[in-house]
C-alpha cells in the first residue's frame, strides 16, 4: 500500500571478519491500515493490462499483522528469535505476539499450542484460504476441507470439556 514504511534499527552487533556473531535488532512494519493485495490475471497478462474485471484480487494480511514491530536476535549460527513483539501498539499479547513469530522460525515446546491457536482462528483462515484460492484452487479445496476438519473436532473436543487434543486417548 501506498505510504508503507520498513524499518530495521540495529541495537547490537557483534561480528568478526568471517562474519561470525549475534546480532539484535528491531523491525518495524507499518502498512497504513490496509492490506497487501495479491492480484491474479489470466496467463500473458500483468494486473496494469488488465481490466477490473479480467483479474481478481484479495487482501494478503488480517489487519492485526498490518502494523507491528519485532525485536529479533540472530545467533552466531544463524538462528533466529523474537522477543517484544507487538502488532497495532505497544507490548501487545495475544495471536500475533512475539511467540506467534517464534513459532515459525524458531519453535519451542510452546509452539505447537500456538500454531494450534492459528489455525482455530477462523478469521485468519478465511483470509489464507482465500489468498490460497487465488494461488492453487485444488490446493484451496484440500486445506478447506483440513481446515473444515480441524474445526470440527474442537467443537467435539469443546462439548466433551477436552482442552488438549492430546488428551483424547485416554493414559
Amino acid at each position: 500500500p501506498t505510504e508503507t514504511t520498513f524499518a530495521v534499527n540495529v541495537i547490537k552487533s557483534l561480528v568478526n571478519m568471517s562474519f561470525e556473531g549475534t546480532t539484535q535488532c528491531e523491525l518495524s512494519w507499518d502498512f497504513q491500515g490496509s492490506s497487501p493485495i495479491l492480484q491474479v490475471t489470466s496467463p500473458g497478462n500483468t494486473p496494469a493490462q488488465s481490466s477490473h474485471e479480467d483479474r481478481q484480487q484479495v487482501p494478503v494480511l488480517i489487519k492485526d499483522l498490518c502494523q507491528g514491530r519485532l525485536n529479533m536476535e540472530i545467533s552466531p549460527v544463524g538462528g533466529l528469535s523474537f522477543t517484544q513483539a507487538s502488532t497495532s501498539r505497544e507490548d501487545k499479547e495475544g495471536l500475533y505476539d512475539w511467540k506467534f513469530f517464534n513459532a515459525i522460525v524458531s519453535p519451542d515446546e510452546d509452539s505447537p499450542t500456538r500454531i494450534r491457536d492459528v489455525l482455530y482462528d477462523k478469521k485468519t483462515m478465511y483470509k489464507l484460504l482465500a489468498v490460497t484460492k487465488l494461488v492453487n484452487a485444488d490446493l484451496e479445496k484440500v486445506l478447506r476441507y483440513f481446515l473444515t476438519q480441524v474445526w470440527r473436532a474442537k467443537e467435539i473436543f469443546d462439548q466433551e470439556g477436552i482442552s488438549e487434543p492430546g488428551k483424547v486417548i485416554p493414559g
